[in-house]
C-alpha cells in the first residue's frame, strides 16, 4: 500500500558569471568603496554601482539606490560638501546642484571663501562636481536693472574641477552621468536551470502537484508525476521545494496530517468532511501547515462549485407522452 510523504528537495544553482563591468572616466578601481554625498535639493538614483557606494544611503555592488536631496541653503551644503572631501581616506564624490534664484550672490562668496580649499583638496580620489542644465538663467545687476543672465552660473561652472550638465530635474537624471563617471556594474541575472528530483521510487500524482511549495521564486516549474520538478530561478540562493510524494514505504506509520489531506479527495461526504475540520486545527508552526492550507482551499472550493451549481428541473413530458397520460383507459 502506498503512503503520503512530506519531502524537501533541495538544489543550489551554480556560481553566477561576473556580470558585465564597466570602468569610468575617473579612475578609483583601488578603492573598494566610494562615498557619495549629495550636495543638491533633489533626490538622485544610482544605478548598478561598480562598487560598494557609502554615504546618507549605502548601495551594494550592482544595486540600485536613492541618495535623498537636502533641505539646507546652498551654502551649508557646500560647507558639508567641503568638509568631507577633506575628511573622508575612501574616494569620494560630492554633487552640487544650482543654487535657488535667492541664493544667488550667497552662493558666489561661499565659492570664492572656499575657492583655495577647492583647488587643495582635489585629489585622484576626491572630486567636486556640479550638476545642472547647460544655461541656468540667475539674477543679477545689469545697467541698472535686474535680470536673468547666465553670467552668474558660468562664474560658478568655474569654480569646479567637473561640470555634469542635467536636462531635467527626475531622480534619474545622474544616473547615465555617474555611470560614465565612476563606471557600472550589470550582474549576471540570465535564469538557471534546475531539476530537483525525486526520492527513488516515489510519484508525485496530479492531484498532489497543487501542494508544491517553493522557498523561493522559480519560474515556469514543469512537474512530473515520476521523475521530478524542473524550473529556472534568477536567484543564487538555495531553492528548496516541499513536495508531498506517494511511495512505497512499510516501515513507518503514515503521519496524521498526511492522512486527513489523502481523505480529503474521498467520495464520501463524511470522511471528507471529517479531514477538513482536523487539518483546520492545525497549529501555524507545523511542517504540514501549508499543505493544509492547499487541502482547506480545495476543500473550499469544491464546496462553493458544488452550491454554484444550478438545480435542473427534470424536462416536461412531450406531447405524446402528456396525452397517453391524462387518456390512459386505466384511470
Amino acid at each position: 500500500m502506498t503512503k503520503l510523504k512530506l519531502v524537501d528537495i533541495r538544489k543550489t544553482p551554480d556560481a553566477r558569471g561576473d556580470g558585465t563591468s564597466v570602468k569610468g572616466s575617473w579612475d578609483v578601481s583601488e578603492h573598494d568603496t566610494i562615498h557619495v554625498y549629495n550636495g543638491t535639493a533633489c533626490d538622485f538614483s544610482v544605478r548598478h554601482a561598480p562598487c560598494k557606494l557609502s554615504g546618507s544611503s549605502r548601495i551594494e555592488r550592482g544595486a540600485t539606490g536613492v541618495y535623498e536631496g537636502s533641505s539646507l541653503r546652498w551654502s551649508k551644503r557646500l560647507e558639508q560638501a567641503m568638509a568631507l572631501l577633506a575628511q573622508q581616506q575612501d574616494a569620494i564624490i560630492a554633487v552640487m546642484d544650482a543654487p535657488p534664484p535667492e541664493q544667488t550672490y550667497e552662493a558666489l562668496h561661499a565659492l570664492a571663501y572656499y575657492k583655495r580649499d577647492i583647488d587643495n583638496c582635489i585629489e585622484p580620489s576626491k572630486l567636486l562636481v556640479l550638476s545642472g542644465p547647460a544655461n541656468c538663467k540667475l539674477p543679477e545687476m545689469h545697467d541698472g536693472s535686474i535680470c536673468y543672465t547666465d553670467s552668474a552660473w558660468s562664474s560658478m561652472k568655474s569654480y569646479f574641477p567637473l561640470f555634469c550638465e542635467t536636462q531635467e530635474l527626475s531622480v534619474q537624471r545622474l544616473e547615465v552621468p555617474l555611470a560614465l563617471l565612476i563606471g557600472s556594474y550589470v550582474p549576471d541575472s540570465s535564469p538557471q536551470q534546475l531539476l530537483l528530483e525525486y526520492p527513488h521510487g516515489a510519484t508525485v500524482p496530479p492531484r498532489l502537484i497543487p501542494f508544491i511549495t517553493y522557498s523561493s521564486p522559480v519560474i515556469k516549474p514543469r512537474v512530473s508525476s515520476s521523475l521530478g520538478i524542473s524550473a529556472q530561478t534568477n536567484s543564487s540562493k538555495e531553492v528548496v521545494a516541499s513536495v508531498i510524494v506517494e511511495c512505497e514505504d512499510s516501515d513507518t506509520e503514515e503521519d496524521a496530517p498526511l492522512r486527513h489531506i489523502r481523505d480529503t479527495f474521498s467520495d464520501d461526504a463524511a470522511t471528507k468532511g471529517a479531514a477538513y475540520f482536523q487539518l483546520k486545527e492545525l497549529p501555524p508552526d507545523s511542517r504540514y501547515f501549508a499543505a493544509a492550507n492547499v487541502a482547506i482551499g480545495l476543500v473550499d472550493k469544491a464546496m462553493v462549485d458544488q452550491r454554484a451549481r444550478p438545480y435542473v428541473p427534470p424536462p416536461p413530458l412531450t406531447r405524446v407522452q402528456s396525452y397517453a397520460v391524462h387518456n390512459n383507459s386505466w384511470h
